[in-house]
């Protein structure tokens, strides 16, 4: 009987090491994952980094607090200013002729005969 509750404790020790040693491989599993989505932010940060440190960078969000070269003249636009006409010289509203598309033979003498649809 005592050899009987000593292997059954034995068993309950085995089991209770084998869940922790699987908890911990599932810790080590998910820190894994944190560590390459760290490594990964760092390296669009560092990226990032590189791309502000450059003259051409600062340059430019210097003008967007008016503190551009002296050759520079500042202006805004008015918030209460009217939208563009849609046919204002450089508006998106103007549209490049668009050519028709190509039409067989046998199309053209259909619309001829029957008209166009």
């Amino acid at each position: 009987m005592v050899a009987g509750l000593v292997c059954l404790w034995l068993v309950g020790v085995f089991a209770h090491q084998v869940a922790e040693a699987a908890t911990a491989a599932d810790q080590a599993d998910a820190m894994r994952l944190r560590n390459a989505a760290v490594a990964s932010e760092i390296d669009s940060l560092q990226a990032e980094l590189k791309l502000i440190q450059q003259p051409a960078f600062v340059d430019f969000t210097a003008r967007g607090y008016m503190l551009g070269s002296a050759r520079e003249i500042p202006f805004t636009i008015d918030p209460n200013a009217p939208p563009l006409a849609s046919d204002a010289p450089g508006s998106a509203g103007i549209k490049p002729p668009v050519a028709p598309a190509p039409v067989s033979p046998l199309e053209s003498w259909l619309q001829v005969l029957f008209g166009s649809q």
